[in-house]
């Protein structure tokens, strides 16, 4: 009889303890929750302003394959589709080849383009300050939002004026993952250019007017 005693004494006092041990965690994981949701909360709005301007979503580029200068007459296209409205601007990679480009004339148009390939209508323009522009960077070409961009096709021209440069702005150009449009690079009055390591493409990365701002 004391030995059954003391056995249920002992499954009484484990039961105890199991319980203690219970809340024990159970508060431990009430101020954890807590602790994140905190966290979360002024985390939050930090995470909204970087997506007003987080690049969207686009095909995979792979490998570098080439590169080429912004200089002599030349006119540089790329075509893309937008996937979303509120285009608002693009972020295009630029080589310097460790050097401050020159400070010279370089302009950007986005051109609306038809399903058949024909250029449509200018839509946004602007210029590119050459001097700006950093090896390996990006450079940003801002412009007024697109309210309805999306599953619209837009090629991006860059255009120079005649004559060489000594340090020019340069265009990476890379191998695509994904299937895309080639870049075309042409004089202005000249045929297109047949050295060119095809398939490649530029590095352009599109920026779109958050949901409901």
């Amino acid at each position: 009889m004391v030995s059954g005693a003391r056995s249920t004494e002992a499954i009484i006092a484990r039961a105890r303890l199991a319980a203690a041990w219970a809340v024990g965690l159970a508060v431990v994981a009430v101020g954890a929750l807590a602790a994140f949701c905190g966290v979360d909360a002024r985390a939050r709005s930090t995470f909204e302003e970087h997506r007003r301007t987080a690049p969207a979503a686009r095909s995979v580029i792979g490998a570098v394959v080439g590169s080429v200068a912004v200089a002599d007459d030349v006119v540089i296209r790329q075509e893309f589709d937008a996937p979303a409205d509120g285009l608002k601007g693009l972020r295009l990679r630029t080589v310097t080849w460790g050097a401050v480009p020159d400070d010279y004339s370089c302009g950007w148009s986005l051109v609306e383009v038809a399903a058949d390939g024909r250029s449509l209508r200018t839509v946004r323009s602007g210029t590119i300050p050459t001097v700006a522009a950093t090896d390996w960077g990006y450079v940003d070409l801002a412009f007024e939002p697109i309210a309805d961009s999306a599953a619209a096709r837009y090629a991006l021209r860059i255009t120079t004026g005649p004559g060489t440069r000594e340090k020019p702005l340069g265009l990476p150009l890379f191998r695509p993952v994904e299937p895309a449009i080639d870049v075309s690079v042409r004089r202005r009055h000249g045929g297109p250019r047949r050295d060119l390591p095809l398939p490649a493409v530029l590095d352009v990365q599109l920026v779109h007017v958050a949901e409901g701002v």
